[in-house]
């Protein structure tokens, strides 16, 4: 069985006007007369099989607290306070009552309808 299967495929690859080395080299890339074979990291490899089993891995500690708390919290509620600043500080320059924002940071007597 395995010598009609050899001659059958013999037979396509004379039809095809292939030869049998580039028919083996058919899942490799060359360039220029070399091999281009990739060559893995395995620094990268790890990283990313951590990054699929990461529900696995994960666990509450200090630091990741922390680390939500600052970019959930600190991080939007700065930004906010200084783009509200930033509005503020053109509306006293350009003469403007001072506009309100989600929090009222205008002075009681300031507010703008």
């Amino acid at each position: 069985m395995t010598g009609a299967l050899r001659r059958a495929s013999a037979s396509v690859l004379q039809r095809l006007g292939s030869s049998r080395a580039q028919a083996s080299a058919l899942g490799r890339q060359t360039r220029s007369g070399h091999d281009t074979a990739v060559h893995k990291n395995k620094y990268v490899e790890q990283w990313l099989s951590r990054r699929e089993d990461i529900e696995r891995e994960f666990r509450w500690t200090s630091k990741t607290l922390r680390d939500v708390v600052i970019g959930v919290l600190v991080i939007p509620v700065a930004m906010y306070n200084g783009i509200v600043w930033a509005a503020h500080t053109d509306d006293e320059y350009g003469e403007r009552p001072v506009r309100d924002f989600l929090w009222a940071h205008a002075q009681p007597g300031e507010r703008s309808s």
